[in-house]
Parts: C-alpha cells; structure tokens; sequence
C-alpha cells in the first residue's frame, strides 16, 4: 500500500505510513499486492487521509484483516473524470477487486467479510 503525505490517523493504524507492502491469505487465497485498491478520501492538501469515517471504517477492516491492498487518496473537491466513471457516485470509499466494484464501506466490509 503506498500513500503520499502524513497522517497521524493513517500513521498509528499503518504502524508508521509509508510504503507497506505484506502477503496476506484471505478464505484459502493469497491476495496478492494491488490485487485489491481502495480509493478513499485525501486529506485538504490532496495528500495524506482526509477526514472521511467511512475511509476510516474500510482501512480499519483492510487492516484488521491483513488484507493486502493499494491506496489511493481521491481530491474530492476536484474527482478524476476516471474516477467518475469508476464510482458514478463519486464517493468514497471505492473497493476495486478486478472487475467488482464496491462504492460504499458497508459493502466493502461485507466483501472482505467473505
């Protein structure tokens, strides 16, 4: 999981921030890195965790559960076009797995659940 910028909250759950980068098994399957990526809120500079509960909520599921995963801060203020067109929404959090798309963290936490 790679993330620019610095977060006290994203700092204390990631064991320091940074570049992470961990195997995880999940229900009988390695996960493997980038095999999942979790768009989530950045902080009001674009960079670091912004102060989303329900990024929060995704992380601490992610984390909790060893998932490996990719982040991926979204500038709400000013969304991607591609991000748009990922999330028609536009919110956050966003779980992609291949070709599923979660766009909400209830949804997110009963995927990563399974």
């Amino acid at each position: 999981m790679a993330f620019v910028g610095s977060s006290p909250f994203l700092g204390s759950v990631l064991g320091g921030g940074g570049v992470r980068r961990a195997s995880a098994i999940g229900r009988g399957r390695m996960v493997t890195m980038a095999a999942l990526k979790l768009y989530v809120k950045a902080g009001e500079n674009g960079e670091g965790l912004g102060d989303c509960p329900f990024s929060h909520k995704a992380i601490l599921m992610m984390s909790a559960k060893k998932v490996d995963y990719e982040l991926e801060m979204i500038d709400l203020s000013s969304k991607p076009d591609w991000y748009l067109e990922l999330n028609q929404k536009g919110t956050v959090p966003t779980l992609v797995d291949a070709d599923k798309v979660l766009g909400d963290s209830d949804g997110i936490l009963k995927y990563i659940e399974e």
